[in-house]
């Protein structure tokens, strides 16, 4: 690899890098899901894409957790008794 190609090289996994925190800070889950997943592919940003991916599974499992939470409901009146 030359000396262009290894510049090249840094400043996709940098700017991968870079790209995928801002979407994660800015809640766009999708976006910064296939930033990590592409910084898997360079050796010098591999680490941190996981720790990113991790990330991100842990907010999409706990939003489900949330979504799914049992709701208390109110039983309805039994109005049948009641005459007006």
């Amino acid at each position: 690899m030359c000396l262009q190609e290894q510049l090249e090289h840094a400043e996709v996994s940098t700017a991968l890098r870079y790209l995928g925190q801002y979407y994660f800070k800015n809640k766009l889950y999708e976006e910064a899901s296939l930033c990590a997943q592409r910084c898997c592919d360079y050796n010098d940003a591999r680490e941190e894409g996981k720790a990113l991916l991790r990330q991100i599974s842990q907010v999409r499992d706990h939003m489900e957790a949330s979504n799914t939470t049992p709701v208390r409901r109110v039983s309805p009146l039994d109005l049948s008794s009641f005459s007006p």
